[in-house]
């Protein structure tokens, strides 16, 4: 069962900034959402093959080649007969054969049948393919054991399709289905978007590169990084830049600018993301290095557990989202904005587009919940969703094991097994 996509708010202001001096209250993860709406596209398409742009989202509409059908074919395996059945006829004679791919048969004399097979074409005055389960084979001919009352089992000409009709549109991702429409639009090449280009700055003084941490006491591997890579190549970005930062504003002041500024390389990246130094502690210096480069500030803080840091920029144009630094939040978050940002960065027409929330009974009564909407670790089971034991937005044990996200409203109250909730598969 597929529940509804969660309501998306209007977007708010551009600039959500809080004035100096006072406190903003943290926006609705919904508000947080529409908001990433705001970024558009990037520039740049790409022509490919259909066979090659499977996820890639489309840029023109596929407009059909041609009529499909291309002409009158049988749904079924059976016998064409014609229009009229002289004296109510049930005994044809079989004047021909038509199998897919050849030229239509003659058309049919009075009393004259077409053996045919799905998919071949029909002769041009045929009425209906009468199946083989209602028609027995005799000498040259064929008898019906029924009347042929039911549906003609024929698939008329352009009744899918016809030619310069738009069948996929334009902010459409390709599917694995509709790669089916797009080649049998007759169309050699689909218009697509280019992948957006993004760089991941990882700070913080204590983390270390995969592999280099288990050799100084002190570090830690940067277990975040390598996620959120696969996480955005999954979503259709490329990830063209990984930097290691320090806790210092004026280095990621001067890796923003490098990648987004204005004489650095705006036309190579297209995003930032950056991990880490998103809260107010004292060596959290990534909002306001943004703010430094020239970055506007379009969230700053989500009512929501874990994550509440996640704040999100505009630097000319281009998106910065900076991730909670423990990494379960970071995970968590990274997957509720990220291949959202990455759809719109690619033409989709919404940040939730494709997006499947379903709701899943749970497996275990959980209890009710606090004041920030919350998106719990599940892994599921046996047809149910069983909560992580172990909800902390720093672990890293329990992430491995689950395969689902369940969200819980603010204030919902205890849900006992067996109850719905909504998921969404990470």
């Amino acid at each position: 069962m597929t529940a509804a996509a969660p309501t998306i708010a209007a977007p708010l202001a551009a600039d959500a900034r809080p004035r100096p001096g006072c406190a903003s209250p943290a926006l609705s993860f919904a508000e947080a959402r529409a908001l990433i709406d705001g970024f558009g596209p990037v520039a740049g398409v790409e022509r490919l093959r259909p066979e090659d742009a499977a996820g890639r989202v489309l840029a023109e509409p596929v407009l059909a080649m041609r009529d499909t059908p291309a002409r009158d074919l049988a749904a079924m395996d059976g016998f064409a007969i014609a229009a009229t059945v002289p004296g109510g006829r049930r005994i044809f004679r079989i004047e021909g054969r038509s199998l897919p791919g050849e030229p239509p048969p003659p058309p049919l004399t009075p009393g004259g049948a077409c053996r045919v097979t799905t998919g071949a074409a029909l002769p041009a005055n045929a009425a209906r393919v009468v199946i083989d389960e209602q028609a027995v084979r005799a000498d040259r001919g064929v008898a019906l054991t029924v009347s042929p009352a039911d549906k003609p089992h024929i698939r008329r000409r352009a009744s899918d399709f016809a030619a310069g009709d738009a069948v996929l549109a334009a902010g459409m991702r390709l599917s694995p289905m509709a790669l089916v429409t797009a080649v049998a639009s007759g169309q050699r090449e689909v218009v697509v978007r280019r992948r957006p280009r993004v760089a991941i700055l990882a700070t913080g003084d204590e983390l270390l590169a995969t592999g280099a941490a288990h050799s100084h006491p002190h570090a830690i591997p940067d277990s975040v990084t390598p996620a959120v890579v696969a996480m955005l190549a999954a979503a259709g970005a490329t990830v063209a830049a990984i930097v290691h930062l320090p806790d210092a504003r004026h280095a990621i002041e001067r890796a923003l600018a490098a990648r987004l500024g204005p004489r650095g390389e705006a036309e190579q990246i297209d995003a930032v993301v950056i991990t880490g130094g998103a809260s107010r502690g004292d060596r959290d210096f990534a909002r306001q290095a943004a703010a430094g480069a020239g970055a506007r500030t379009v969230f700053a803080g989500v009512a929501m557990k874990p994550g509440k840091p996640v704040w999100c920029a505009r630097l000319n144009e281009r998106p910065i989202v900076g991730l909670p630094g423990n990494p379960t939040a970071a995970l968590t978050v990274a997957r509720l904005f990220l291949p959202p940002l990455i759809g719109r960065l690619q033409g989709c027409a919404t940040a939730a587009a494709g997006e499947e929330w379903t709701a899943l009974p749970l497996a275990r009564a959980v209890p009710a919940n606090g004041s920030r909407e919350a998106f719990l670790l599940a892994s599921l089971d046996g047809g149910r969703v069983d909560l992580a034991r172990r909800q902390e937005a720093s672990g890293q044990r329990a992430i491995a094991r689950a395969t689902h996200l369940v969200r819980r409203a603010p204030g919902a109250p205890q849900a006992s097994a067996g109850a719905t909730v909504e998921t969404l598969r990470i």
